[in-house]
């Protein structure tokens, strides 16, 4: 047994939350060494199993040729597969391998639900595999959802989902080998699958996802990606700095956008409504902060403060909109 092995069977056995366990666990500050050898955690190795594969017989997509608009109107669903939870864990762990190879950590990676996971043909030979989370690790406000991205078995990148009705914002990283290849395809046919999965209609891109305070974003002009399909700026200044940028790169050829520039565009969320979007630029000046704000509002006029007196008051109102019993809900729920 390795050192790592026993120490990690001694957290297991402490009498403490898990959320405590993390924490003393990261307190250590421990290094750890992973050998990864032959093992199927290995780039050359992490692959799943699939019936066909699909060979690219003419040109690639363009993202001239792909349409945000036509996707997300398309009725055709998906096909979509619900996995077993042995199944959903082998995708989960997979998921986990493919982010730990590459120093990258994501919430719904790290504590994926494998009793909910859904595997979605995309085409192409593209699929997306889907997961929540269990109640313990749910966010207060919005409902998460990690994606596993594999182009013929293959990790071809990852995705996050936080939606509230029908906004949700979106994260994708593709990774540098498949980032040529369709990359706008394999968003649009993403966001379309969101949409038949969550049933929202508008989707949002976070600054971060823009290049703020992320070089490699800047680097890869994430910001002019998301605008050629479509998507608008919803602060105002910046809309405006994008239109003078456009002129720039109508009337300049070969003109590229400073880096300096890009940083100041990706200021704010990008927004994309789909066609039948149901309640049009009302989500353009959302913030998720400002429920939290208006709730804390209401618990100091209408409760002087007292959080288990709210809890009270609006359980029974909640219950009764979502048509459930609260005493049918787990403790966690």
């Amino acid at each position: 047994e390795t050192d790592l092995a026993w120490l990690l069977r001694q957290f297991e056995h402490l009498s403490i939350a898990e959320r405590a366990k993390a924490n003393l666990f990261d307190a250590l500050e421990l290094w750890v060494h992973w050998k990864l050898g032959n093992s199927p955690a290995t780039r050359t190795k992490m692959r799943l199993r699939v019936n066909k594969i699909f060979y690219h017989d003419g040109p690639l997509i363009r993202r001239s040729e792909v349409s945000l608009a036509r996707e997300l109107e398309d009725v055709l669903p998906l096909p979509l597969k619900k996995l077993s939870r042995a199944d959903g864990e082998k995708l989960v762990s997979l998921g986990r391998d493919m982010m730990t190879v590459r120093y990258r950590e994501l919430h719904g990676f790290t504590y994926g639900d494998p009793r909910h996971v859904l595997r979605a043909a995309a085409g192409r030979g593209v699929e997306f595999v889907i997961w929540g989370l269990p109640p313990g690790h749910r966010l207060p406000l919005l409902g998460y959802h990690a994606v596993l991205i594999l182009k013929n078995g293959v990790p071809a990148g990852y995705a996050e989902s936080l939606a509230l009705f029908e906004r949700t914002e979106v994260g994708v990283n593709l990774f540098y080998t498949f980032r040529d290849g369709e990359s706008a395809w394999i968003y649009s046919r993403l966001l379309r699958f969101l949409r038949q999965y969550l049933h929202v209609s508008v989707f949002s891109v976070e600054p971060y996802q823009l290049g703020s305070h992320n070089e490699e974003g800047i680097e890869a002009g994430a910001f002019w990606f998301y605008r050629k399909l479509g998507f608008h700026p919803v602060q105002p200044q910046v809309a405006r700095m994008v239109a003078r940028e456009e002129r720039k790169l109508a009337n300049r050829p070969g003109y590229r956008t400073p880096a300096r520039i890009l940083r100041q565009l990706a200021a704010g969320h990008l927004l994309y409504e789909a066609p039948s979007a149901p309640h049009p630029g009302e989500w353009d000046n959302f913030r998720v902060p400002n429920i939290g704000l208006a709730v804390q509002r209401r618990l100091v006029q209408q409760f002087g403060g007292g959080e288990r007196k709210l809890r009270q008051a609006l359980v029974p109102s909640v219950a009764h909109a979502l048509g459930v019993k609260p005493t049918d809900l787990s403790a966690s729920e």
